[in-house]
């Protein structure tokens, strides 16, 4: 993805500028030949965008996700390259990971909690482990590849809960010994 600069010549419609990708892969219909070679610099104002250089409505979500697409206001900078998944544009060795094995982005768990607990070393990482779908068993061998996938569709569910179902058990057990200390 592009950052934009104040001097951008990145195409407004063409280029991979927002967090969803090129503006043109999100609308439909035929753009004039003046509008196709419109530059990102040409719609950008100091106080936001002009929509009047677009000869026609964009759908409002995409007009929303240009406006929150940040850009430097102060200063004549040029585009450079940023990295998607990290906040700053900096290149981020978990989520290229994520992208190499087709993983989807998952929704961050924290599970800080457990490294706080006053449990046993083994208890906390065997904790960590199920928050993660780590554990050896058979369910987390096949979500990783390492084993063949020959389940019943119902019985998949019924392995994926046990591990989170048995570390919900260990936090409880574990909380409520410590509740009963204060």
């Amino acid at each position: 993805m592009w950052m934009v600069g104040r001097d951008s010549n990145l195409s407004f419609w063409l280029g991979n500028w927002t967090k969803k990708g090129p503006i043109r892969h999100l609308i439909q219909g035929p753009l004039t030949q003046e509008a196709s070679q419109c530059e990102v610099k040409d719609v950008m104002l100091d106080t936001g965008w002009d929509w009047n250089k677009i000869p026609f409505d964009l759908p409002e979500d995409i007009k929303l996700m240009i406006q929150a697409t940040p850009f430097s206001m102060t200063g004549r900078g040029s585009d450079r390259l940023a990295w998607v998944d990290n906040p700053k544009g900096n290149f981020d060795l978990k989520s290229a990971y994520s992208i190499a094995v087709g993983a989807a982005p998952s929704q961050t768990f924290t599970a800080n909690w457990i490294w706080k607990s006053k449990t046993l070393p083994r208890i906390r990482t065997f904790l960590w482990k199920c928050a993660h779908d780590s554990i050896g068993v058979k369910y987390c061998l096949v979500q990783r590849g390492v084993v063949d996938d020959d389940f019943v569709p119902f019985v998949k569910e019924i392995q994926k809960q046990c591990c989170m179902l048995s570390m919900i058990g260990l936090g409880l057990r574990l909380f409520g010994s410590i509740w009963e200390l204060s």
